[in-house]
Formats: structure tokens, C-alpha cells, sequence
């Protein structure tokens, strides 16, 4: 019996703790991958629109500084129809060679006429041609453009040629055009670029060719526009889309570079969704397991001590049944199972008394009995020798028949007188067994009550321990939704303090720019001053002086405003770190908040486990008391027969008296007529 009860109790709870951590560990891999997947894609959709800005505003710049530029006056005296002298040409060179150290994306800088002709480049070579192509045909409707990439005939790498009209009077004379190589921006913002373990960038044109990725095998070489997800996103322009290439699952997040039409495109990889899936998987069943055997060991240290005190009332009881009455019981426990061993330990006692007091009355009865059996011997001696005396002498003997027979009758009333008092203790007897045997019903019915209480409050504790568990779920969802946020506000400290230090060193840099500006103005100061010295000669030179001091407060201008500009974004960036640090500490907050919410929740489902498992063993004991308690009630009515059947002895014995009683009134009357006669 105790193996099972120890098995009933085990197997069920074990198998329940096991089906309970399974599910939650699948519900909690899926959450995360979940959480991953929105992590990731908020890191692809980050990424796509950082890269298509940064493209963007690169592009931009140099379109403005070729803008800039294709105003210069040293342009002017290219394009006339004498050519230019080897000064122009020279210093045409220097400006060139300035445009392509503005930005390591500039390869190239020329200045084609309208015909298409090179004039000059910044690396003197001139017998280039480009009248057949569509960006020169734009750029001489007056149009500044950027083309789609080309491949590099030269190292077969893309590059993209931007161009802008050169206009003097109102009408075009020419066009400054600069190479645009696009392998330091895949070299220094594409590849570096990893969303997980397996998701990267890349970069289309509008045309859905791949003009930048991490895989140089692709570049120039995949074509978006064959897919129907490529297609989508050429037409949409942003947004998200979810598509399988070579085998694998991925999720795409794109913008459009909008000076361009380009399409940048973060990719998620399904693969790292479902890796972190499978870690947190294989962590929750390990831990699951670990949990699963420490449960067991109290399990098991708790049931042991009220198995072994059942199983004390139980052999108690079976003793009890076999007729052991004087078997002690000794529960040393305080809990419901001590009372159930006091309770059959003196229910016991009592039942021992009454079969005591049955046992005496049935002696008495037996005793009566006997001197009954000696009466009716000693009855039938005197009738023998009554006879003999009859034969010997009627009158002398029926005297001492009288004498006889008044001893029997005074022996069978005083026998009869007992009898009926045995007879009325033997039933008293079988009434005090009879209410015994009710009580003990009572008491079987109480603990079935008991019993049925008992696996309702077991009942009512796993469904607390259901909701306990429950709200530790959502408590474990929260911290990790928390930690999440915490991480992704630490990345977004760490490049708000890099913009910050960009913003420092771009300031230091116009601050040499202002520094240049300002000894630009003084030469061009004391460069006015020796022309005025000079007189007549020197008047050209006071002009180109004056020029110089122009360009220079203009620059000095320019320069304060960036500065300004760069002071306002020191500022709002040293306001959005403080403000990222006041989040990180709230965040900090609610997640120690948090966790002191889950490890309440987690003593709550320890607390209401121990009760359930104690109401469990608390409704078996019930039902095993219930069975020794129907045990006990047979033995008291086994009892209560046996005192019937003494009951109905001492009735027959009463009646033997009876008739003894009678045959001695029929011999008296019988000595009277012998007397008489």
C-alpha cells in the first residue's frame, strides 16, 4: 500500500510539474524568438534608414560643392574659344584635385565643353569622349544628376558619375563632372554592418541592381527585379517584405536614398531567430530538469514521514481486525494523522472494555448453566430414587421426595432469577456494541466528508498554483522585454556619444577653417595695402586682393554658422544622453522591481506546491482512515452477533429452567397425591 500511495502521489504531480515547465519552456523559446525577431528587425529598419541618410547626405554634399565649384572663375578661361593658357590649365588642375580630396568617394574630377570633350581632368588626361552618354545628354539640359552605377572599365569595380552644367550669361558652356567610387562606402558602410549573426546590407539602384554588398560576387550581379519580393520593394520604395532565397528564410527592411531613387536593404536572417529559440529552449529544459529533481527530493522527504505514519494506523488497524486488541499505536504527530492514531487508539480501548464485559457476562451465563446441568442431574437422581422408595415405601419416602423437591424449585427460581439478569446484561451488551457500531458509521461518514474536503482544497491549490505560475511567466516576459529596451537604449547611448564626438571634430575643423579664413582676410588685407603702395601697377592685384578678402568673409561666415549649427547639436545631443541616462536608470529600476515581483511570485508557487502536496497526502489518509475505520466496524459487529447468539443461549437456558421449574411443581404435586393417597 505504500508504494502506491507514494506512487499516486509521485506520478501525477511529477508528471504535471513536467507538462507545466515543457509548456512553459516551448511558450517561453517562441516569446523570445518573438522578441529577438522584433529586436532584430528594429536594428535592420535603424540600419537601412542610416545608411540611406548617410548616402544621401554624401551624394548631396558633393552635388553642392560641385555646384559650388562650377561658378569658380577658373573655369572661365577653359571653355573659351581660344583655349587655355598653361596657367589656367594648371590651376584648373589644382581645383580639380581639391574636388576629389572633398570626399574619399570622389575618384575623378573633370571639365568637359559641349561637345562632349574632355578639357581637363585631375589627372591630365583629356581624350575622353562622353557625348554618347545619358548623363552628359542630361547634364546639358541644364540638369544636375546622378547617374545609375557603371562598372569601372579600368578595375571593373561600380562607381556613378555626377554632373553639373557649367552656366555663364545664362547659357551653358560646359559641364563639371566627378567619378563617384562606391567601393569605400561598401568597405566602410555596407560590410561592417551585421544584423545578428547572419543579417547584412546591401545596396540596389533603381533598377534593382546590386551595386553594393558584403559579397563581392553579387555586386553588379543580382538582380532584384526577377523576384516578385525585388519587385516590391522597387515599387514601394520603403518599407518591409518577407521573402526564402537559397533556402533560407529572410526578412527585408529597405529605404529609399531619396536624391538618388537607390534602395539600401537590411537583411534579417530566420536562422538567428530560431538560434536563440533553440538556446533558450535547451536552457529551460535543462533547468526544467534540474527543477523537476528537486521537486522529487521534497516530494519525497515530505510524503515518507506521512507514509510511515498511515502506514502505522494501517497495520494497527488490520491488527485490530484479526482480533489484536492489545497492539499499541504510537503517532508521534501534531497534524490530523496524530489525531486519527488517538482516535482508533481509544476507540480500541473502549471496544476492549466492552468485549471484557461481554466476556464476564458470558462466564456468569456459562456458570449458570452448569449449576442448571447439576440441578437436573441431582432432579433426575431423586426421581430415581423416588421410584425405588415407591417400590420400598411410598409414604416414608415422599417426604424427603418433598424435602428434594422444594430444594430444586427454591434452585430453579434463584437459576431463573439469574438467567434473566445474564440474559438482560448480555443485551445491554449488544445495545453498547450496536451504538458503537453507529458511531463508528458516524465517524466513516465524517471522514468520507473529509476526504471529499480535502481533494476540493487540492483542487482549489493547483489552480493557485496554476495562476501563481502564471504571473511568474508574465513577470519573466517583463524583465526580458525590460532588458531588451535596456540594450537597445545603451546602443542608442553609445551613438549619440559618437555623434557627439563627431559633432566635437567637425567644430575643432571649422575652428582650423575660421583660423584660415581669418589669415586669408589679413593677407588679403596687407596684399590691398601693398597694391595701394604699387600705385597704377598694382591695381589688378588689389582687385584679386579684395576678391580674396570677399571670399574670405564669406567663409568666415559660413563658418560661424556651421559652428553655430554644430553648437546646437553638442547641445541636443548632451540633453538626449542625459536623457538616455535618466531612462536607463528607470529602466534599471523596473527591472529590479521586477525581479523582486518574480521571486514573490516564485515563493507563492513553491508555498502553494507544499500545500497542495500536503492536501493530497491529507485526503489519502483520509480514505485509507476511511477503510480502517469500515474494518473495525465489521469487528464490532462481528461483536454484536456473538453477543446475540449469547442472548439467545440464555434465553433457551431460561426456558430449560422454566420447564425444570415445572417438572418440579408436577412432582410436588405428585407427592401431595401420594401423600394423600
Amino acid at each position: 500500500m505504500k508504494g502506491s500511495v507514494r506512487m499516486k502521489l509521485l506520478v501525477p504531480s511529477i508528471a504535471m510539474l513536467v507538462l507545466c515547465m515543457g509548456v512553459s519552456s516551448y511558450f517561453s523559446s517562441q516569446k523570445s524568438a518573438h522578441e529577438a525577431s522584433q529586436v532584430l528587425v528594429g536594428t535592420a529598419r535603424l540600419a537601412a534608414q542610416d545608411v540611406s541618410k548617410n548616402l544621401d547626405d554624401m551624394l548631396s554634399f558633393v552635388c553642392n560643392v560641385l555646384a559650388l565649384e562650377s561658378g569658380n572663375e577658373i573655369l572661365d578661361g577653359l571653355l573659351t574659344d581660344k583655349g587655355p593658357s598653361e596657367s589656367e590649365f594648371n590651376d584648373a588642375v589644382k581645383l580639380l584635385k581639391k574636388l576629389v580630396a572633398t570626399s574619399n568617394l570622389v575618384s575623378a574630377a573633370r571639365v568637359y565643353n559641349t561637345q562632349g570633350k574632355c578639357i581637363v581632368s585631375d589627372t591630365g588626361i583629356t581624350n575622353i569622349d562622353v557625348k554618347d552618354r545619358d548623363y552628359f545628354k542630361k547634364v546639358m539640359t541644364g540638369q544636375t544628376n546622378i547617374s545609375n552605377p557603371l562598372i569601372n572599365r579600368a578595375n571593373n569595380l561600380p562607381v556613378c558619375v555626377i554632373s553639373t552644367p557649367i552656366i555663364r550669361n545664362g547659357k551653358i558652356t560646359g559641364a563639371l563632372i566627378v567619378g563617384i567610387d562606391l567601393s569605400p562606402f561598401t568597405e566602410n558602410m555596407i560590410a561592417p554592418i551585421k544584423i545578428g549573426e547572419k543579417g547584412y546590407v546591401y545596396l540596389v539602384d533603381g533598377n534593382g541592381i546590386t551595386v553594393s554588398h558584403p559579397d563581392a560576387a553579387q555586386i553588379m550581379q543580382l538582380d532584384i527585379s526577377r523576384f516578385e519580393w525585388g519587385r516590391k520593394m522597387l515599387s514601394t520604395g520603403n518599407g518591409s517584405t518577407e521573402y526564402s532565397f537559397d533556402g533560407h528564410g529572410k526578412t527585408a527592411i529597405y529605404a529609399k536614398v531619396k536624391s538618388t531613387g537607390w534602395i539600401v536593404c537590411a537583411i534579417v536572417s530566420e536562422d538567428d531567430t530560431t538560434a536563440v529559440a533553440r538556446v533558450i529552449w535547451t536552457s529551460s529544459m535543462v533547468l526544467s530538469g534540474v527543477g523537476v529533481g528537486l521537486v522529487c527530493l521534497i516530494l519525497i522527504f515530505i510524503v515518507n514521514p506521512i507514509l510511515a505514519a498511515l502506514q502505522k494506523c494501517v497495520a494497527f488497524s488490520e491488527a485490530v481486525t484479526m482480533g489484536d486488541l492489545g497492539k499499541q499505536l504510537e503517532i508521534n504527530r501534531t497534524d490530523e494523522l496524530g489525531k486519527l492514531g488517538r482516535s482508533l487508539s481509544i476507540m480500541v480501548e473502549k471496544l476492549k472494555e466492552m468485549v471484557a464485559t461481554a466476556e464476564i457476562k458470558t462466564t456468569e451465563s456459562e456458570e449458570q448453566t452448569r449449576k442448571a446441568k447439576t440441578a437436573m442431574e441431582q432432579a433426575e437422581e431423586a426421581r430415581r430414587q423416588a421410584e425405588e422408595a415407591k417400590r420400598e415405601g411410598m409414604l416414608a419416602a415422599a417426604g424427603q421426595l418433598e424435602e428434594v423437591v422444594s430444594i430444586i424449585s427454591s434452585a430453579s427460581t434463584q437459576l431463573s432469577a439469574q438467567i434473566a439478569q445474564s440474559h438482560q446484561t448480555t443485551q445491554e451488551s449488544a445495545q453498547c456494541l450496536a451504538e458503537a457500531a453507529d458511531a463508528m458509521n458516524q465517524m466513516t461518514a465524517a471522514v468520507h466528508d473529509v476526504a471529499a474536503s480535502a481533494s476540493s482544497a487540492s483542487s482549489m491549490s493547483e489552480k493557485t498554483k496554476a495562476n501563481a505560475e502564471d504571473g511568474a511567466n508574465i513577470v519573466r516576459e517583463s524583465l526580458q522585454s525590460i532588458a531588451k529596451v535596456n540594450e537597445v537604449s545603451m546602443e542608442l547611448k553609445k551613438d549619440m556619444t559618437q555623434l557627439n564626438e563627431h559633432a566635437q571634430a567637425i567644430n575643432r575643423i571649422m575652428g582650423v577653417i575660421s583660423d584660415i579664413a581669418d589669415q586669408t582676410n589679413l593677407l588679403a588685407l596687407n596684399a590691398a595695402i601693398e597694391a595701394a603702395r604699387a600705385g597704377d601697377a598694382g591695381r589688378g592685384f588689389a582687385v584679386v586682393a579684395d576678391e580674396v578678402r570677399k571670399l574670405a568673409e564669406k567663409t568666415m561666415t559660413s563658418t560661424q554658422d556651421v559652428g553655430n549649427a554644430i553648437t546646437a547639436i553638442q547641445s541636443s545631443t548632451t540633453k538626449s544622453v542625459s536623457g538616455m541616462d535618466n531612462a536607463l536608470q528607470q529602466v534599471e529600476t523596473a527591472t529590479g522591481c521586477a525581479g523582486k515581483s518574480r521571486e514573490a511570485l516564485q515563493l507563492i508557487v513553491s508555498d502553494v506546491e507544499s500545500t497542495a502536496g500536503q492536501v493530497r497526502a491529507i485526503a489519502v489518509a483520509c480514505e485509507q482512515q476511511s477503510a480502517a475505520s469500515e474494518a473495525i466496524n465489521n469487528s464490532i459487529e462481528h461483536a454484536n452477533s456473538m453477543s446475540e447468539q449469547t442472548t439467545q443461549a440464555m434465553t433457551e437456558s431460561a426456558r430449560a429452567v422454566a420447564d425444570l421449574a415445572q417438572q418440579a411443581q408436577k412432582l410436588s404435586a405428585l407427592i401431595r397425591e401420594m401423600k394423600n393417597g
